[in-house]
Parts: C-alpha cells; sequence; structure tokens
C-alpha cells in the first residue's frame, strides 16, 4: 500500500486564502486521476461547504480525536471524482478543550489519521487548519509531513509567517515532529493593477527564496463565486484565470512533491542512464528522450524505409547499420468504442460518397466522407459534430472499457531488439480530437458560442487518456510515449487559450508520464517558435518536428536556446529543400546541426525525408558526417 504525503494549509491569519486552496489544489490534483482526502479541520466548515455538503452533527473528526471512534468511518464522497471529505461541524471548536485534558494531546490527530494512511491508498491527504496556532493547528502540524502556507499579497504579509515558522522550528528541535518542513508558500489575491502587490511577492521571494511558488493566485470574481455554489473553480468555470492558475499549482505541487518521492524511494525506474559511450540505437534514443547526453545525434530512419523511394543496395544497408528505428505502438486501440456504422454510394467516377452514423443514447450523430476509389484521399463533406446538442449526444455515449491485448507492443519491442525504440502513441490531444469531431469552421464557432460544451468534451477526452495511461503503466507499457497536438497558431489560440484549452487538458497527461518516470514525445507540425515555447514550458520531453533549415518564426538557435536542457529536439529535414543543394550545402546544414544544436551532445534527433533515389546519395553523404 502506498504511504501518502500529509499536507497542512496553515495561516493564523483569516481571509488569505487557505481554505479556498485547500479546495482547489486538492480538486486539481484530483482531476489529475491522484487520490485525495481533504480533512476540514476548521470548525467554521468552509471547506465542507465549499465542497457542496452541510455540515452535520458528529461527522467531523472530533469523536476520532479522543479515541472515540474511526476516522475512517468520517470519510464521505465529494461530487469531484477521487476527491473525498472529512467533514467539519461548529462543535469541533470544542476539540480544543477536551484534547488538552488528554494525556497525549498533541498527537491526537496523528494517531487516528494512522489507520487512514494505512489502509486507504491515498496519494494526498490535506489538511486545512484553522485561521489559529491553537491545539488543533499545532494537532494537525505534528500529524502533517509538510506545510502550505497561503500568503495574501499584502502590506502586512511577512508578519502572520514569523509566528507560524517559530512554531514548525518548535516541534521540529522538540522531536515532536521532527521531519517538519514547509512545503511552499502560495501568493494569493494577487491584483495585478496595483504595483504592491508585485512588490509584496518580490520581498516574500527574497525572505524565502525557492520555497515561494512560482504561481500566483490572482484575485478573481469566479474565484469568490464558486463557494457558494458547493464547487472548486475548475468546475465552476474552467475558462477562468483562477482556475488556471490552480491547474498550474497542482503542476508545480506534483514537481515538488516527486522531487521528494524520488528521494525516499527504492522502487526500479522504468528507465535508468547509461553511459554515452558505445551506445546501441536503443541506448541512444532513450537518452534522448531522457534528456541525457549521447554519443551523437540520433538518426531516425522510418519514414525514408517505409517511403515509396525506399532505398535499396548500398544506401539500405547504410541505414540500416547507422539509422534509428523509431516504432509506434498505437495504444487507443485498447479503447473498445464502439465504430458507426458506415454506408458507401458512388459519388463521381473517382470518388466515393461514404456516411457515417453513430447511435447514441440521445439520438443519431452523421458524418459524410468523401473517399477516392484507390483510398488515397479523403475529405470530409461534413463532420460528426455541428453544435452543443451533437456534443451533448456524443457525452452520452458510455465510457468504453479498455482491453488487454498488449502483446503486439512486446512483440514489437522485441523485434526491434537494440535497433530501437518503440513509444506508447497516444493519438492527438483532446482539443485536437475536438477540433476533428468538429471541424474548422464549427470548432469556431463553439469557441465564440459555447466554450463550456468544448470543456465538457475536452474533459471527456482527457479523463479517458489519464484512464488508459493507468491502465499502461499497470502493464509495464513504456517508457515512451507519443501524442500530437494541433498548431495553436492553427487554432489561432493567443496564450489565454492556450493555457484553457491545451495546458489544461495535456499538462495532466505529461504529468502522469513524469510521475512515473516516462517520457513524452510531443509533435506539433509547422509549429511557430512561439508555439514552440509554450509546449516546452508545458513539459515536453521531445518536441518537433521542426522543419531544417526553415523554422516558422525563427532559427534553429533560437529553438535551441529554448529547449535547452528541457527538451530534445525531433528535427525534419526538408525532402523538397535537399533536392536543390549541392554537397556542400548539404554538408553545411549538418555542420550547423551539430554546431547550433548539439553542442552540449545532447537533445537532437534528426528525421530522415523520403527522397528520389537521384537524392539519396547526397542525404547519405550528409548522414555520414555526423556518423
Amino acid at each position: 500500500m502506498k504511504h501518502p504525503q500529509v499536507i497542512a494549509l496553515a495561516n493564523q491569519k483569516g481571509g488569505v486564502g487557505k481554505t479556498t486552496t485547500a479546495i482547489n489544489l486538492a480538486a486539481a490534483l484530483a482531476r489529475r486521476r491522484k487520490k485525495v482526502l481533504l480533512i476540514d479541520f476548521d470548525p467554521q466548515c468552509n471547506a465542507t461547504r465549499g465542497l457542496g455538503l452541510e455540515p452535520t452533527e458528529g461527522g467531523s473528526a472530533y469523536e476520532a480525536l479522543l479515541g472515540n471512534a474511526k476516522l475512517v468511518d468520517k470519510i464521505v464522497k465529494t461530487s469531484v471524482k477521487n476527491l473525498d471529505l472529512i467533514p467539519s461541524e461548529e462543535d469541533l471548536a470544542g476539540a480544543e478543550i477536551d484534547i488538552a485534558r488528554t494525556k497525549h494531546y498533541l498527537t491526537c490527530l496523528k494517531n487516528a489519521l494512522t489507520p487512514v494512511k494505512d489502509t486507504c491508498g491515498y496519494d494526498f491527504i490535506f489538511l486545512d487548519c484553522p485561521p489559529s496556532l491553537g491545539i488543533l493547528t499545532v494537532n494537525a502540524l505534528t500529524a502533517t509531513d509538510t506545510i502550505v502556507i497561503p500568503l495574501q499579497c499584502e502590506f502586512f504579509a511577512l508578519d502572520g509567517l514569523s509566528s507560524i515558522t517559530r512554531l514548525v522550528s518548535r516541534l521540529v528541535a522538540s522531536n515532536t515532529n521532527p521531519d517538519l518542513a514547509i512545503e511552499g508558500i502560495v501568493m494569493t489575491m494577487f491584483d495585478a493593477r496595483t504595483k504592491l502587490a508585485s512588490q509584496v511577492v518580490e520581498e516574500v521571494k527574497n525572505h524565502f527564496g525557492d520555497i515561494v511558488y512560482s504561481t500566483v493566485i490572482p484575485r478573481n470574481v469566479r474565484l469568490s463565486e464558486a463557494p457558494s455554489h458547493g464547487q472548486n473553480i475548475m468546475d465552476y468555470d474552467p475558462s477562468s484565470a483562477g482556475a488556471q492558475a490552480y491547474v498550474a499549482l497542482a503542476g508545480e505541487f506534483l514537481k515538488r512533491a516527486r522531487a521528494i518521492a524520488e528521494t525516499m524511494s527504492s522502487d526500479t525506474p522504468l528507465y535508468q542512464p547509461t553511459s554515452s559511450q558505445g551506445m546501441t540505437s536503443r541506448d541512444r534514443l532513450t537518452r534522448s528522450y531522457f534528456n541525457e547526453e549521447t554519443d551523437r545525434p540520433a538518426i531516425l530512419t522510418n519514414k525514408l524505409l517505409s517511403s515509396g523511394h525506399a532505398p535499396t543496395g548500398d544506401f539500405r544497408d547504410f541505414l540500416l547499420e547507422h539509422g534509428d528505428l523509431l516504432n509506434t505502438w498505437n495504444s487507443s486501440q485498447l479503447l473498445a468504442t464502439p465504430p458507426p456504422e458506415t454506408t458507401s454510394e458512388p459519388y463521381s467516377d473517382s470518388m466515393t460518397r461514404q456516411t457515417l452514423v453513430l447511435k447514441t443514447p440521445l439520438g443519431e450523430l452523421q458524418a459524410v466522407r468523401l473517399i477516392s476509389i484507390d483510398g488515397s484521399y479523403a475529405e470530409y463533406d461534413s463532420y460528426l459534430l455541428k453544435n452543443a446538442d451533437d456534443a451533448e449526444k456524443l457525452l452520452s455515449v458510455p465510457e468504453p472499457e479498455i482491453k488487454s491485448e498488449f502483446a503486439g507492443f512486446f512483440k514489437l519491442v522485441e523485434s526491434i531488439g537494440e535497433r530501437g525504440i518503440v513509444e506508447a502513441n497516444l493519438r492527438i490531444n483532446p482539443v485536437g480530437t475536438a477540433l476533428g469531431l468538429f471541424g474548422p469552421e464549427h470548432f469556431a464557432e463553439m469557441l465564440n458560442s459555447d466554450r463550456q460544451s468544448l470543456h465538457a468534451l475536452c474533459q471527456r477526452i482527457a479523463d479517458r487518456r489519464l484512464r488508459l495511461l493507468e491502465h499502461l503503466f499497470a502493464n509495464d507499457i513504456g517508457p515512451v510515449f507519443s501524442m500530437s497536438i494541433p498548431d495553436p497558431a492553427v487554432l489561432r489560440f493567443d496564450n489565454d487559450s492556450f493555457n484553457e484549452f491545451i495546458v489544461q487538458y495535456d499538462k495532466p497527461v505529461l504529468d502522469m508520464i513524469h510521475d512515473n518516470n516516462g517520457r513524452i514525445r510531443v509533435t506539433c507540425y509547422n509549429a511557430h517558435v512561439t508555439s514552440l515555447a509554450l509546449m516546452v514550458e508545458m513539459g515536453a520531453d521531445v518536441l518537433g518536428p521542426v522543419r531544417v533549415p526553415a523554422v516558422e518564426g525563427g532559427s534553429l538557435t533560437q529553438v535551441k536556446d529554448l529547449m535547452a536542457g528541457k527538451t530534445c529536439i525531433e528535427s525534419f529535414l526538408d525532402g523538397g529543400y535537399i533536392s536543390n543543394l549541392d554537397l556542400d550545402s548539404g554538408l553545411e546544414i549538418m555542420e550547423s546541426l551539430n554546431r547550433d544544436v548539439f553542442f552540449d551532445n545532447k537533445g537532437l534527433m534528426i528525421e530522415l525525408p523520403a527522397v528520389p533515389p537521384e537524392d539519396q546519395g547526397l542525404l547519405q553523404a550528409m548522414v555520414s558526417s555526423l556518423v
């Protein structure tokens, strides 16, 4: 049974966003498939009501603190999947007196919490403390592993911190909780319109350094409205600045949690770095995904070897000896989704008209495709979804079961051996899937008129993706994955929309992969440099294809500056461009890749294009200059 991390949210001052942070951080982690318990330890019961529940007599931790009940029996489900709650009640204030009369008055919560930690399988347990440093808060700090301190961006913000830090020092020095530490400080209620708010953030960071979270929670009307509706902000208004801030905070929180877990864990990871000397293709590609040094750039040959201009003779032998194979296995085939009914009829001498009908509990959905007779070309004449009603129909379809047919993956791994690696491909991301279901025109209309329906659809797709990933990791599939994202510029997304539709639904996928010591390649064709920067920040381990030598909106040097130390560049040699090169120009391109991108001996994969036979000699000479 895994051991959960216990985190107390504490500040002796009220009105600093403590309970708001407890609710929304817990909910954001639950949305990332973490199993979370929130204990409302404040007699004001704000966390209880903020999650849509009413306090009930005897429903709190009161009796369990005195040893008269089991704390596990006080756990209730909330409307948020993966998030449970131990509610509070106003009578909990009386526990301060009763606890003080017990022999072990400092460890009442710690003792009551032990069976919950040992048997319930939570990833995180949050304690929402009262806005004071009384016996309830001291019990919480004795039972917790770490503390998160919400701090309002106001003039006297630092005044309240000194009391907490002194208390932490006393608990550590007295051996009451010798491992207690401050997990982080969250700056809340940030008002960008005032200079004071920025000054307070800067002052706190100067005092406390790296323990201050980079994510700042803005002052936001929607955040203050959500508790009155009994909802967390992600459910109440997922597009709001407050929702996006707590999604970002959850990601930052998990990175710190992973760092702690990695220092404590003795489990063998899916991948362990090896020496960069004497590398096989498998070593080289795996190290590229994990941002480790390699003996040379990886040379991806799959596209060329499988193209209509597949090389023969000496060039083929050269590629088989020096190339690196990156094979993909479609993990989405494990989703037992019912196929639509299809009918076909002649459309023209060269085209067939195919009608697809998907039956849902709320009615039929229909799409029409035009397909060439030889199957080489297809386009949608009309898409499956046209409006919010259609989206609701699709959402009424029950979630598919996940099959356990992994033989194909392991057979592919065995067949490729040391010549390369196998990715588990997750296909296109949620917003890209929504784009494919609506088509560009209707998708743009939905962005303007009904984002809520788009969010509901993206959330369903994201949840399914996370459920699939859990199944893959449980069956030792990995450690490398891939997923494609439509270029934000094509979607006409600004930074806010990128965070709203891509970060919100894709980052939990990347985080789950990283949580399990995996890595992911994100493909985004013809992406602008600004789009690449956003995806690097989101956590892509390999990113591309970056077209060589022409990069949209920048240069290879700029791309390397963005990715250095974080992300491996998957570059793509433009076959049409190569056709116009002489030998010296071709060699100069490879030299520039080596000089401007691979100068640190890591972070470069080069995908070879399909070129006609007359250009294969030049391509071989170019590759030879690197291998």
